[in-house]
Protein backbone atom coordinates (compact mmCIF):
# COMPACT_ATOMS: atom_id res chain seq x y z
CA UNK A 1 0.00 0.00 0.00
CA UNK A 2 2.63 2.81 0.97
CA UNK A 3 4.45 1.63 -2.45
CA UNK A 4 1.34 3.33 -4.20
CA UNK A 5 1.26 6.61 -2.12
CA UNK A 6 4.86 6.65 -2.71
CA UNK A 7 5.07 6.36 -6.42
CA UNK A 8 1.78 8.86 -6.48
CA UNK A 9 4.11 11.32 -4.55
CA UNK A 10 7.02 11.28 -7.04
CA UNK A 11 4.72 12.02 -9.90
CA UNK A 12 4.23 14.97 -7.95
CA UNK A 13 0.21 13.90 -7.03
CA UNK A 14 -1.42 15.18 -4.00
CA UNK A 15 -2.26 12.38 -1.66
CA UNK A 16 -6.45 12.55 -0.76
CA UNK A 17 -8.15 11.86 3.05
CA UNK A 18 -8.65 8.99 2.31
CA UNK A 19 -5.41 7.76 1.50
CA UNK A 20 -3.94 9.85 4.28
CA UNK A 21 -6.54 7.78 6.91
CA UNK A 22 -5.21 4.67 5.35
CA UNK A 23 -1.40 4.83 5.67
CA UNK A 24 -2.05 6.20 9.29
CA UNK A 25 -4.36 3.03 9.98
CA UNK A 26 -1.72 1.07 8.19
CA UNK A 27 1.09 2.53 10.29
CA UNK A 28 -0.52 1.80 13.63
CA UNK A 29 -1.04 -1.73 12.78
CA UNK A 30 2.13 -2.54 11.45
CA UNK A 31 4.34 -0.21 13.23
CA UNK A 32 7.90 1.69 12.21
CA UNK A 33 8.60 -0.30 9.15
CA UNK A 34 11.01 0.55 6.57
CA UNK A 35 8.04 1.04 3.95
CA UNK A 36 6.62 3.22 6.84
CA UNK A 37 9.22 5.42 6.71
CA UNK A 38 9.85 5.09 2.90
CA UNK A 39 6.15 6.41 2.89
CA UNK A 40 7.49 9.68 5.54
CA UNK A 41 10.17 10.34 4.17
CA UNK A 42 8.86 10.79 0.55
CA UNK A 43 6.32 13.41 2.40
CA UNK A 44 9.22 15.12 3.24
CA UNK A 45 11.33 14.81 -0.40
CA UNK A 46 8.75 15.68 -2.75
CA UNK A 47 6.51 18.31 -0.65
CA UNK A 48 3.19 18.24 0.87
CA UNK A 49 0.39 20.62 -0.18
CA UNK A 50 -1.03 22.19 2.69
CA UNK A 51 -4.33 20.62 2.12
CA UNK A 52 -2.08 17.20 3.03
CA UNK A 53 -1.32 18.81 5.89
CA UNK A 54 -4.67 19.25 7.02
CA UNK A 55 -5.31 15.37 5.74
CA UNK A 56 -2.32 13.94 7.58
CA UNK A 57 -2.98 16.12 10.61
CA UNK A 58 -7.36 14.82 10.90
CA UNK A 59 -5.59 10.89 10.52
CA UNK A 60 -3.64 11.37 13.50
CA UNK A 61 -6.03 13.28 15.68
CA UNK A 62 -8.83 10.43 14.90
CA UNK A 63 -6.19 7.47 15.74
CA UNK A 64 -7.59 8.04 18.99
CA UNK A 65 -9.90 9.53 21.69
CA UNK A 66 -11.32 12.96 20.87
CA UNK A 67 -12.20 14.87 23.71
CA UNK A 68 -15.10 17.52 23.79
CA UNK A 69 -16.01 19.60 26.52
CA UNK A 70 -18.96 22.06 27.03
CA UNK A 71 -16.36 24.55 28.49
CA UNK A 72 -14.00 26.66 26.84
CA UNK A 73 -10.50 24.13 26.88
CA UNK A 74 -7.09 26.42 26.55
CA UNK A 75 -4.41 25.04 24.88
CA UNK A 76 -0.37 25.91 24.69
CA UNK A 77 2.04 24.33 22.96
CA UNK A 78 5.86 24.92 22.67
CA UNK A 79 8.10 24.02 19.73
CA UNK A 80 10.88 24.03 22.22
CA UNK A 81 14.28 25.31 23.23
CA UNK A 82 16.83 26.05 25.59
CA UNK A 83 15.57 27.71 28.53
CA UNK A 84 11.76 27.09 27.55
CA UNK A 85 9.80 25.98 30.57
CA UNK A 86 6.43 28.31 30.36
CA UNK A 87 4.28 25.80 30.75
CA UNK A 88 5.55 24.90 34.02
CA UNK A 89 4.16 28.56 35.08
CA UNK A 90 1.50 29.34 32.18
CA UNK A 91 -0.45 25.86 32.85
CA UNK A 92 -1.17 27.02 37.11
CA UNK A 93 -1.17 30.23 36.23
CA UNK A 94 -4.31 30.26 34.21
CA UNK A 95 -5.97 27.68 35.80
CA UNK A 96 -5.17 30.07 39.16
CA UNK A 97 -7.52 32.44 37.32
CA UNK A 98 -10.29 30.40 36.89
CA UNK A 99 -9.34 29.23 32.89
CA UNK A 100 -9.76 24.96 32.18
CA UNK A 101 -6.70 24.77 30.31
CA UNK A 102 -5.09 20.87 29.28
CA UNK A 103 -1.87 20.63 28.03
CA UNK A 104 -1.16 18.28 26.19
CA UNK A 105 2.41 16.86 25.65
CA UNK A 106 5.59 14.85 24.68
CA UNK A 107 8.74 13.82 24.91
CA UNK A 108 11.21 16.38 23.24
CA UNK A 109 13.48 15.60 20.54
CA UNK A 110 16.58 17.88 22.05
CA UNK A 111 17.96 17.68 25.34
CA UNK A 112 16.56 20.35 26.91
CA UNK A 113 13.37 17.67 27.47
CA UNK A 114 9.72 18.54 26.93
CA UNK A 115 6.78 19.37 29.29
CA UNK A 116 6.10 15.32 29.56
CA UNK A 117 9.68 15.11 31.37
CA UNK A 118 9.28 18.24 33.48
CA UNK A 119 5.78 17.63 34.92
CA UNK A 120 6.55 13.68 34.85
CA UNK A 121 9.65 14.21 37.01
CA UNK A 122 7.81 16.28 40.46
CA UNK A 123 6.96 13.13 42.63
CA UNK A 124 3.35 11.67 42.48
CA UNK A 125 2.80 14.14 39.20
CA UNK A 126 0.35 11.54 36.37
CA UNK A 127 0.68 12.35 32.56
CA UNK A 128 -0.63 9.50 31.08
CA UNK A 129 -4.89 9.65 32.28
CA UNK A 130 -8.05 8.14 31.34
CA UNK A 131 -11.09 9.83 30.16
CA UNK A 132 -12.54 9.77 33.49
CA UNK A 133 -9.37 11.13 35.37
CA UNK A 134 -8.88 13.93 32.79
CA UNK A 135 -12.47 14.98 33.96
CA UNK A 136 -12.38 14.76 37.54
CA UNK A 137 -8.84 16.74 37.34
CA UNK A 138 -10.30 19.47 35.09
CA UNK A 139 -13.60 20.05 37.28
CA UNK A 140 -10.98 19.77 40.41
CA UNK A 141 -8.27 22.02 39.47
CA UNK A 142 -9.01 23.40 35.78
CA UNK A 143 -5.43 22.23 34.88
CA UNK A 144 -4.74 18.95 33.03
CA UNK A 145 -1.29 17.54 31.23
CA UNK A 146 -1.49 14.51 29.18
CA UNK A 147 0.93 12.85 27.27
CA UNK A 148 -0.55 11.13 24.32
CA UNK A 149 -0.53 7.99 23.99
CA UNK A 150 -2.89 4.73 23.80
CA UNK A 151 -6.08 7.04 24.61
CA UNK A 152 -4.81 10.52 22.64
CA UNK A 153 -3.21 10.56 19.14
CA UNK A 154 -1.02 7.04 19.45
CA UNK A 155 -0.42 7.51 15.62
CA UNK A 156 1.10 10.62 16.67
CA UNK A 157 3.18 9.18 19.46
CA UNK A 158 4.34 6.77 16.94
CA UNK A 159 5.28 9.15 14.51
CA UNK A 160 7.22 11.26 16.77
CA UNK A 161 9.74 7.91 17.04
CA UNK A 162 9.93 7.42 13.51
CA UNK A 163 10.77 11.08 12.85
CA UNK A 164 13.15 10.57 15.42
CA UNK A 165 14.94 7.10 13.68
CA UNK A 166 14.82 8.83 9.96
CA UNK A 167 15.84 12.70 10.70
CA UNK A 168 12.65 13.93 10.29
CA UNK A 169 12.82 16.04 13.33
CA UNK A 170 12.95 19.50 11.81
CA UNK A 171 10.50 18.59 8.77
CA UNK A 172 7.53 21.66 9.28
CA UNK A 173 5.08 20.14 7.98
CA UNK A 174 4.79 16.61 10.21
CA UNK A 175 5.72 19.08 13.01
CA UNK A 176 2.66 21.63 12.30
CA UNK A 177 0.31 18.05 11.63
CA UNK A 178 1.87 16.50 15.12
CA UNK A 179 1.04 19.83 17.06
CA UNK A 180 -2.10 20.40 15.71
CA UNK A 181 -3.69 16.87 15.91
CA UNK A 182 -2.62 16.92 19.79
CA UNK A 183 -4.40 20.43 20.23
CA UNK A 184 -7.82 19.02 18.06
CA UNK A 185 -7.51 16.02 19.94
CA UNK A 186 -7.77 17.69 23.59
CA UNK A 187 -11.20 19.43 22.30
CA UNK A 188 -9.58 22.87 23.09
CA UNK A 189 -11.56 25.98 21.77
CA UNK A 190 -8.33 28.30 22.33
CA UNK A 191 -4.45 27.37 21.24
CA UNK A 192 -1.49 29.10 21.96
CA UNK A 193 1.90 28.13 19.83
CA UNK A 194 5.49 29.60 21.37
CA UNK A 195 7.44 28.90 18.28
CA UNK A 196 10.92 29.37 19.26
CA UNK A 197 14.36 29.76 16.44
CA UNK A 198 17.51 30.20 16.58
CA UNK A 199 20.46 27.95 17.75
CA UNK A 200 19.18 25.52 20.76
CA UNK A 201 15.86 25.50 18.92
CA UNK A 202 14.66 22.51 16.85
CA UNK A 203 13.24 25.50 14.17
CA UNK A 204 16.60 27.31 13.37
CA UNK A 205 15.81 30.07 11.01
CA UNK A 206 13.17 32.40 11.55
CA UNK A 207 11.36 31.85 7.77
CA UNK A 208 11.10 28.47 8.94
CA UNK A 209 9.40 29.83 12.30
CA UNK A 210 7.08 31.88 10.19
CA UNK A 211 5.65 29.17 7.98
CA UNK A 212 5.30 27.08 11.12
CA UNK A 213 3.42 29.86 12.35
CA UNK A 214 1.28 30.24 8.95
CA UNK A 215 0.71 26.81 8.42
Amino acid sequence: MFSNLIEKKFNGKELNQTEYYEAIDKFLSCGITKDSMKFFTSLNSFGMTNREVLYLTSALRDSGKVLNFEECIFEKHSTGGVGDATSVVLVPLLASLGYKIIKTTAKSFMFTNGSADRFGAIPGFKVGLTKEEINKTLTKTNACVLSHDELMCPADKLLYEMREKTGLEDDLNLFAASIAAKKLASGAKVVLVDIKFGYSAIVKEYKDALYLAKL
